[in-house]
């Protein structure tokens, strides 16, 4: 869609791009010709857009949905005011009379030049019509356009007739530059850009075919492939006799001038594809020539933030084409001799573009009072890759904390599991679409085992069963899984369902096919699944006596993956304040040591505080009393634990649990650090859960730097979390930007360095950060980053940020 808007008010004036017009009457048939055609000539563009979209305030048209913008558009240009100032009359027939003045009008408007001409056209029977009748008919036949009908007679006052319409527009759209319409030797009309290249239309209906001569025949399949008009009722007929109601003719000739340059007065454009033309014509339609035309940019996540207050443009817009975004200049592209001009493809990600048109003088600079077009150009499909592999997926509940996202582990008996199967391909891995040829098949052989043994080889297969799914255009396939309870009067009672996944017939994919199971079960529900959500980086007081309050919000749930009330949770911290130690340690969380009982909701929220300076706080929550054992402690803060010192207090705590008081460092006022062995500490019998929490240094970054790790993105505060990488100690740190910064991307698996927008820059934080945390074997590198001339305190300062990612 566009929008014409004064930015001072944005006022919405008018609405463009492809509108409904294009699938009203006239439009491709509900039903082709035969089931296999379809309009070859189809129609890319229209006349009705911008201003010739707006309501004229004809008061009869009633429900025509359908039709009543053609008829807007046609009283618009002047083609027909309708039969009185507020009525259009859309219901009466048409005549040949008033067909002509129709004709003519749109002729003018699509530059036909109809002043020559070389055809009879003395009518007997027009003396009595006025002038302007008179001048359209006789126009119109010295060119070929419309014809009489026998005996020097034009007949005025009958109806024209479906197939006389036919005839006339398609010759219209010969005589027009730069349609695809053109005539071949023997005088039959040849579709196409070129002459050269153009061929006759390849579908007829029949009851033309068999009613009318081959020259009108072949008009009326033109004006089918050309998306002019349509057959009648199912669409399978034409009825070449038939008459022409006023609403049918406004939707027809609307549909002929689609074909042409015919635009409204101002500026105006539309998309095709990826494709933008912009438009600029005069008061009177007439094309503009060497208009210079300024285009720009943002992601439509962005587009709020494009502007600055002032209105000019901010650096979250980017050029699309020219040479200074935001102003006109010489670099700008020139509408041609149509009036004219192809923008640059734009290719767009995520949600799409939301792009700015407007036009002036040059020096001209885009504000507040400049007028301006505004369309958006929505994400185009990206090329799926070939399938290599097929992806098994179900819809249950997944396990928090899992990457990839896990199932849970037991479904309730009864209950119907949906399992999907998905082509893949390329890499990172994309839905894909099946093979060319045969259809994709896949078998599937489900049993139902009692028990649910690691190894059920020795359980008693209940039954089994074996079906063929076949995979859709989409690359996908779905089939139902479910388990009914053995005993409904003995609880515990639980059923393995194995499903194996095998190819069949076709080109069925064997990568990623195999046996999964699904646990089916009338358990009583029990803690299974703890969780822990934290805030994002927060700026640490920096010591005593500062403190800063924060908040947990841990989330338990059971082994079916639903909420769990009840639950007794204790929260703990890897720095915690040990207020008994000679000295004193302060510095770090206090958090209670009384458990909390978790909600109807399954959560439990633990407020506390931080009094310590930069650092990685790790928080476990666990269930039922478990303390979590220490397996690290670092007492001077040198980032090795494998000091004889070190050493020592983990074997003094380590029998205690998670001690209550855990060293301070050598220097008496540097708390020590603890480190959990989350792998052991949070084994699934254990029922606990860890996050991670930036406790951000209060100190700024510096202006710039060889390189930090990067350990977090907030997209919607523009900010980084880094580590400076200073020693071996992780000490995060902040980094703001924002739209008046430069950014850029290194790829080290292309080595190529790519400069890119705002958003794109997040998104490739974003997805290095992802592959980051899922790589459970640390051969992935995080992401690291560099930056140039960063003042934190001075948001005019230009710092270009470059993004390393593996």
């Amino acid at each position: 869609n566009s929008t014409y808007y004064s930015r001072t008010g944005w006022a919405l004036l008018a609405v463009s791009a492809l509108v409904a017009s294009l699938f009203a009457v006239g439009a491709s048939p509900a039903a082709a010709i035969d089931e296999d055609s379809e309009p070859d000539q189809m129609r890319t563009s229209t006349a009705c857009l911008g201003e010739a979209d707006n309501d004229q305030g004809f008061t009869d048209l009633g429900t025509l949905k359908a039709a009543v913008p053609n008829i807007n558009c046609l009283a618009y240009y002047g083609i027909s005011a309708g039969r009185t100032a507020d009525t259009f009359d859309p219901n009466s027939n048409v005549t040949r009379r008033h067909m002509a003045l129709f004709l003519y009008a749109a002729a003018g408007l699509m530059g036909v030049d109809l002043m020559g001409g070389d055809m009879s056209a003395d009518f007997g029977d027009i003396a009595e019509l006025g002038e302007d009748m008179q001048n359209a008919i006789t126009a119109l036949a010295r060119n070929g356009i419309m014809s009489g009908r026998g005996d020097m007679a034009f007949d005025p006052f009958a109806d024209i007739t479906r197939a006389e319409m036919a005839v006339a527009l398609v010759t219209l759209l010969d005589h027009t530059p730069g349609a695809p319409v053109h005539r071949n030797k023997a005088g039959l009309f040849t579709l196409g850009s070129e002459a050269a290249t153009a061929s006759l239309p390849n579908d007829s209906f029949d009851d033309a075919y068999a009613a009318v001569s081959q020259p009108v025949n072949n008009a009326i399949s033109a004006a089918y492939e050309l998306e002019i008009t349509s057959g009648v009722g199912d669409g399978t007929m034409f009825n070449p006799s038939g008459t022409i109601p006023r609403r049918d003719m406004a939707t027809f000739i609307m549909n002929t001038l689609a074909h042409s340059d015919v635009r409204p007065a101002g500026v105006s454009a539309q998309v095709s594809g990826a494709t933008i033309t912009v438009s600029v014509r005069d008061a009177s339609f007439a094309p503009v020539v060497n208009q210079p035309v300024d285009v720009f940019m943002a992601d439509v996540a962005l587009e709020s933030r494009a502007f600055k207050a002032d209105g000019s443009c901010s650096s979250r817009a980017f050029l699309v084409d020219g040479g200074v975004k935001c102003q006109i200049d010489g670099g700008d592209p020139v509408t041609q001799t149509n009036g004219n001009i192809e923008i640059a493809s734009i290719e767009t990600v995520g949600d799409g573009k939301t792009v700015w048109i407007w036009i002036g003088d040059l020096g001209d600079k885009f504000g507040n009072d400049t007028d301006v077009l505004e369309i958006s150009v929505e994400k185009g499909a990206e090329e799926r890759p070939t399938a290599d592999a097929v992806a098994i997926s179900t819809d249950l509940p997944k396990q928090p904390g899992t990457t990839p996202p896990a199932d849970v582990l037991r479904v309730h008996y009864g209950a119907t599991v949906t399992v999907t199967l998905q082509l893949k391909g390329g890499t990172p891995a994309k839905d894909a679409d099946p093979p060319e040829g045969d259809p994709t098949k896949y078998s599937v052989f489900i049993e139902w085992i009692a028990g649910n043994d690691d190894d059920l080889s020795d359980n008693t297969v209940l039954s089994s069963t074996t079906r063929e799914v076949t995979i859709g255009s989409d690359g996908s396939a779905t089939f139902p899984v479910s388990a009914d309870d053995p005993g409904a009067n003995t609880p515990g009672n639980v059923t393995t369902v194995r499903y194996t996944v095998s190819a069949a017939t076709g080109n069925a994919i064997t990568t990623g096919a195999g046996a999964n199971t699904l646990i089916f079960s009338d358990e009583r529900s029990r803690v299974e699944y703890v969780s822990v959500t934290v805030p994002g980086a927060t700026i640490a007081p920096g010591g005593h006596p500062a403190v800063a309050n924060t908040a947990a919000v841990i989330t338990v749930l059971d082994q079916f993956g639903k909420p769990f009330k009840g639950a007794q949770i204790r929260l703990f911290s890897t720095n915690p304040t040990n207020p008994t130690a000679d000295p004193a340690d302060n510095y770090g969380a206090s958090i209670g040591s009384r458990a909390r009982v978790s909600t109807s909701a399954g959560t439990v929220r633990f407020p506390y505080s931080y009094s310590g300076g930069a650092s990685q706080e790790t928080l476990l929550a666990a269930w039922d009393g478990y303390v979590p054992a220490v397996t690290e402690i670092d007492l001077n803060g040198d980032g090795d634990t494998d000091d004889p010192g070190d050493r020592a207090a983990v074997a003094a705590v380590g029998t205690q649990g998670f001690a209550p008081v855990v060293p301070v460092g050598s220097d008496g006022t540097t708390p020590g650090t603890a480190v959990f062995d989350s792998t052991a500490t949070c084994a699934t019998e254990d029922r606990c859960g860890t996050a991670m929490v930036n406790w951000v240094a209060a100190t700024r970054a510096p202006e710039q730097t060889a390189q930090a790790t990067v350990l977090s993105i907030d997209t919607e505060n523009d900010q980084l979390v880094v580590d400076l990488q200073t020693n071996s100690l992780v000490t995060p740190t902040s980094i703001n930007y924002d739209d008046n910064d430069n950014f850029q991307v290194i790829d080290t698996s292309a080595t190529t360095t790519t400069p890119v927008s705002i958003s794109d820059f997040e998104e490739a934080v974003t997805t290095a950060l992802k592959n980051d945390a899922a790589d459970t074997a640390d051969s992935v590198a995080a992401p690291t980053l560099t930056w140039s001339s960063y003042i934190y305190d001075d948001s005019s300062d230009i710092t270009l940020f470059t993004v390393t990612v593996p």
